[in-house]
């Protein structure tokens, strides 16, 4: 082999083996910009309203997935960052897929169905970071468990 084929070939065998090391568990920086890698770590996790009480468990994705709507949503596919349980007044929760906005400081969340599609119920949270265990969301502190 001449020299230049056994770089290639180094080189390749090196890439594969830094790529199949990747924990599917935590988010991938190489598929999320800096801030929405440094947000879905951040919100990893059970986080519970000071007033309301409410519950939200997040699990982000290890890189982002597009998720087909449910029934007339069908045609229309949205890039999701995760999911999220949230539970109200101690009512059991239900499951939504979530998206990180950095620029806009949101999350959007829409209903996760039985086979997988997204619903149209929705809701939206305007976020910000207070420290590593406390974030305002739209207006209300939540404090990391």
């Amino acid at each position: 082999m001449t020299s230049k084929k056994v770089l290639w070939l180094l080189l390749m065998v090196l890439t594969l083996s830094l790529t199949a090391c990747e924990d599917d568990d935590e988010p991938n920086s190489g598929s999320y910009t800096n801030e929405e890698y440094e947000m879905l770590t951040l919100l990893n996790g059970t986080w519970v309203g000071e007033s309301s009480g409410t519950t939200l468990t997040f699990q982000s994705y290890s890189k982002p997935k597009e998720i087909a709507g449910a029934g007339q949503l069908s045609a229309i596919k949205q890039t999701f960052h995760g999911e999220v349980s949230r539970f109200l007044n101690g009512y059991s929760g239900n499951r939504y897929y979530y998206a990180v906005k950095t620029k806009s400081k949101k999350i959007e969340a829409y209903g996760k169905t039985e086979n997988g599609t997204y619903s149209g119920t929705s809701f939206t949270y305007e976020y910000e970071v207070i420290n590593k265990s406390e974030i305002t969301l739209n207006g209300e502190t939540f404090i990391k468990q």
